[in-house]
């Protein structure tokens, strides 16, 4: 399992990935901030969907796209994310 959150480049991502090197089988989780203004919202997207094009190509690699709310409690938040780590192992 592979954590990483995503502004609007997605070849931060990717260089790491290559440099830890990636395994079959392995599930990467991509935190993107909310936003409520549509440029930000566009630009994260668009990020998202080069890095999702390019993952999908390896074999065995999934990738799934989880929304954080900044404005929320952070202790909301750490909830949020322990739950869905618990479901992926």
């Amino acid at each position: 399992m592979y954590f990483a959150t995503l502004g609007f480049e997605e070849r931060f991502i990717l260089r790491d990935l290559v440099e830890r090197g990636i395994k079959g089988s392995t599930t990467v989780i991509i935190f993107i901030s909310k936003s409520e203004e549509e440029n930000v919202k566009q630009k994260i997207e668009k990020a998202y969907e080069i890095l999702k094009s390019v993952l999908e190509k390896l074999p065995g690699i999934s990738i799934n796209k989880i929304e954080i709310d900044l404005k929320r409690d952070a202790y909301e938040n750490i909830f949020t994310l322990t739950k869905i780590y618990m479901k992926q192992n």
